[in-house]
């Protein structure tokens, strides 16, 4: 329906408060005359316009409206939603015109002359009919005219209630007009046969086609592939029975037989049950063959991850008793096979003996039985591929290409081959800047580690990078991008690199927030961190005081997350923190000539109620000497960090002629000179 029509509606909601009624006409005369004008405007249409097939053409003429003014715009909207609703239906559906309904002059028509009309324009059918308001209900009556045949005129009318409703009582009478115009029939019952373990309510539910609605093949199909869905059914069958008031779907399903038993046979390597584990078909489940061929991938990965790499696993399939059926895997174990050798083509740079150390697979050795030389892993084999790639890169070969790895399986072993196309080697040309610079090209390139290097090595290139990226963070330019552009001379074989930087606004902490910490102080933190809020953004010291909350030892994790704030120019942090216990209480014993046995023991908190401060007791006893202290740090003193701390001991020795007691304290500063 058009959408324009509904806004008029909902926005006439607004407008209108009381109707008086409007006394209905009988409309026939209005679409009688409205057929003679439309006589004599098919008259005048081309012959070509005239002379297209069409599939089912329908005319709707305009509505006669009984209902206050506020609502006339109804007049052309009303035709407009009901031709649209017909297109939605599959019908060619067009509208009279507004100059011709203007001009029109009631003449008595036939329903002939109607159907002789409908002839001459294309059109199968007719529809007219009229909208009456009473008070705030409706009553919209339709009808319907075939233009071949001798078939009367067809009435259709619904009422509602309130304007909001309109477009739904609208979509209602096509539907039903479409029941005759394309001869579609009703589906009076939905039946579900041949069910005996799946409820047949959870199957409906999956059934969109109801009692009601239109019999639609299409809809069939979807209903079709909805069931098959459920993973139940071996088969489904629709049927439709004819009834006098319509059709009765019949959907026939075959369920699927249940798992009696899983077995095993053929293996060695693995025991029954440790390779059941790792099955998805579970005995009693619904047998598909789906998870059965899952489970097969299974099995092979199993042996495969052992260097069973020509192990072959089938299955068979018993049907039983009840509707039930016994699975069996059987396993072809095969031979143990390892990595016999690993070959290099197109390499002449580089020997093979060097191009194996920069991977990490290996090949079978003497030592294989209990380390992983030999050891096949594909995904490992991959990412030696891009290793290599990217080792040529790094010493020149700009154009290096490493293919994916060859693997030829022998009797005695794999042999996995790397086919290398290194091309020619580059060394480093003209290296420039673009773009925003925030400081002068000469003191920019002894930053630089790229134009030093013999030949071109994009792993300098990249760590270029993150130095000009640190470098303009540190200055508030959190969102800088530095790109690198490569121009390759192949005369010259030398590699310009050209870095573009695009600084973008300098940014500002517009809100720390910490978060995780249920004991530490948010005080205790923030003092580590080394950036403030509504400070220029600086990247170092960013890191620096995730590093010195990490040196603080009072968490498992540290993590830092940044978004974007209110503005371009505003960052929003958050520091995650996961606490661990930071309490330690140790007892111990010992034995010395002088003290014969003695016993010691501490209690220290390192983080004293969430304040970063450390309180400790330690003690000492033996027979000859007693040793007590007490100490405590205050790490900042006067919220500087100015570390301070105060210890309090007892000592008594006893000799052979005499005992010394010693009491006292001391006390202790200390003040960073540098930070790391």
């Amino acid at each position: 329906m058009d959408r324009a029509w509904y806004q008029l509606i909902t926005s006439d909601l607004h407008r209108r408060r009381h109707m008086k009624m409007i006394p209905a006409r009988h409309t026939f005369r209005f679409a009688a005359g409205l057929a003679l004008m439309v006589l004599i405007h098919a008259a005048l249409m081309p012959a070509e316009a005239l002379a297209q097939p069409q599939a089912v053409g329908v005319i709707v003429m305009p509505f006669e409206i009984h209902a206050p003014a506020e609502l006339a715009y109804l007049k052309s909207e009303l035709p407009a939603a009901m031709k649209q609703q017909f297109t939605e239906e599959g019908a060619n559906a067009r509208v009279l015109d507004d100059a011709t309904a203007e001009s029109w002059s009631q003449s008595a028509v036939t329903h002939a002359d109607l159907a002789r009309l409908a002839v001459q324009t294309g059109a199968d059918y007719l529809v007219w009919g009229s909208l009456t308001w009473i008070g705030q209900d409706f009553s919209l009556d339709v009808r319907l005219l075939a233009s071949a045949g001798d078939r009367p005129v067809k009435v259709f009318t619904t009422v509602g209630k309130g304007v909001e409703n309109l477009p739904g009582a609208v979509k209602k009478l096509v539907q039903d007009m479409s029941l005759t115009i394309f001869k579609r029939e009703k589906v009076v019952e939905v039946v579900v046969e041949g069910n005996q373990r799946i409820e047949t309510d959870a199957i409906r539910r999956l059934i969109k086609t109801k009692p009601g609605d239109v019999y639609l093949a299409q809809n069939l199909a979807e209903d079709l592939k909805a069931i098959y869905g459920m993973g139940y059914f071996d088969d489904i069958q629709i049927e439709s029975q004819q009834r006098a008031d319509g059709v009765v779907l019949v959907f026939k399903v075959t369920e699927k037989p249940t798992v009696r038993a899983v077995t095993v046979s053929g293996n060695i390597v693995f025991d029954s049950d440790e390779i059941k584990k790792s099955f998805n078909l579970k005995k009693g489940a619904i047998l598909n063959i789906f998870t059965v061929r899952n489970d097969v991938r299974r099995i092979e990965e199993m042996y495969k991850e052992k260097n069973y790499h020509n192990v072959k696993v089938t299955y068979t399939i018993a049907p039983q008793k009840n509707n039930q059926a016994d699975v069996e895997y059987a396993i072809d174990e095969g031979q143990k096979l390892q990595i016999k050798k690993i070959l290099f083509t197109g390499n002449t740079a580089f020997s093979a003996s060097k191009l194996k150390g920069v991977i990490d697979t290996s090949e079978k050795n003497i030592f294989s039985w209990f380390t992983s030389a030999g050891d096949l892993n594909q995904d490992i084999l991959n990412q030696d591929a891009a290793k290599l790639q990217g080792f040529y890169q790094n010493n020149g070969y700009i154009r290096a290409r490493v293919g994916e790895p060859q693997l030829d399986y022998e009797a005695d072993g794999i042999v996995a081959t790397f086919k290398i196309n290194e091309g020619p080697r580059f060394k480093v040309g003209k290296v420039d800047f673009s773009g925003d610079m925030i400081l002068p090209k000469e003191q920019l390139l002894p930053k630089l580690k790229i134009d030093k290097e013999p030949f071109f090595n994009r792993e300098v290139l990249r760590n270029d990078v993150l130095a000009l990226t640190d470098l303009y963070a540190n200055d508030g330019y959190a969102y800088v991008d530095v790109s690198p552009l490569v121009e390759q001379n192949a005369e010259t074989l030398q590699a310009n690199v050209t870095f573009k930087i695009d600084k973008g606004k300098q940014v500002y902490f517009e809100q720390i927030q910490i978060t995780g910490n249920t004991k530490t102080r948010d005080k205790v933190i923030r003092r580590e961190l080394r950036v403030y809020e509504q400070e220029l953004y600086g990247g170092q010291r960013l890191k620096s005081g995730i590093r010195n909350l990490n040196r603080l030892d009072y968490f498992k994790d540290v993590k830092m997350d940044t978004a974007k704030g209110s503005a371009d120019d505003q960052m929003k942090a958050t520091v995650g923190v996961t606490e661990k216990s930071t309490g330690a209480f140790t007892v111990g014993a010992g034995y010395s000539t002088a003290e014969n046995g003695f016993l010691t023991g501490s209690v220290a908190e390192r983080n004293l109620f969430g304040r970063g401060q450390t309180l400790a007791l330690r003690g000492m006893l033996g027979s000859q000497t007693q040793r007590y202290s007490l100490s405590f740090t205050e790490p900042w003193l006067f919220d500087i960090p100015l570390s301070a701390g105060v210890e309090l001991y007892k000592w008594q020795t006893e000799f052979d002629d005499y005992s010394r007691d010693s009491l006292g304290g001391t006390i202790r500063f200390g003040y960073p000179l540098a930070e790391n």
